[in-house]
């Protein structure tokens, strides 16, 4: 099992799973959100699932045949990415690190601005090797790169042309969008 942490903080798994066929492609992982969902069924290391896919696409685990541990301690009471630790949140397990503190939820919430607003070349791989982790490294990025180059001008233009309602839509703020 595999965990990242999401823009807004939840915890997300990948179950990483036996390579089997469904639907002609060869499916090895499927996520895992729902703590509430994971803790209930026993999704851990040793589990034996089945697996089908959402709308023929997504994989999904529909039935656990044998439970597994687990093991709060060693996956979920920590943020993978700050290492702070962890609480829960409705049905997901969160980091309890300020925003401006976990690198992961900075670059997630930039990419997800990025996204928002269709600026090219702003995945949080290239992010991350670029050291943005928020809107205003994005203004005050100099590139080193050609791909550096384009997101520069890809950014400077799509923000410095498009209203503050679209700007305040694509940020990562709760209750705004």
């Amino acid at each position: 099992m595999a965990l990242e942490t999401s823009k807004d903080g939840a915890l997300k798994g990948v179950c990483v799973i036996d390579p089997i066929e469904i639907g002609g492609t060869t499916v090895t992982n499927c996520s895992i959100y729902n703590f509430d969902n994971v803790e209930k069924l026993g999704i851990g290391p040793g589990a034996v699932v089945m697996v089908t896919k959402g709308g023929d696409i997504i994989p999904k685990i529909v039935e656990v045949v044998k439970s597994a541990d687990i093991q709060l301690e060693k996956y979920w009471s920590n943020c993978p990415s700050c290492g702070h630790p962890t609480g829960k949140k409705g049905v997901d397990i969160v980091c309890l690190n300020d925003v401006e503190f976990c690198e992961a939820q900075q670059v997630k919430a930039v990419t997800h601005f990025t996204r928002n607003l269709n600026i090219l070349g702003a995945s949080e791989i290239s992010l991350d090797k670029w050291g943005i982790a928020s809107i205003e490294d994005c203004l005050d990025f100099g590139p080193t790169d050609r791909n550096g180059e384009k997101f520069k001008l890809n950014f400077d233009e799509k923000v410095f042309n498009t209203s503050p309602e679209q700007l305040f839509g694509a940020m990562n703020w709760a209750g705004v969008g």
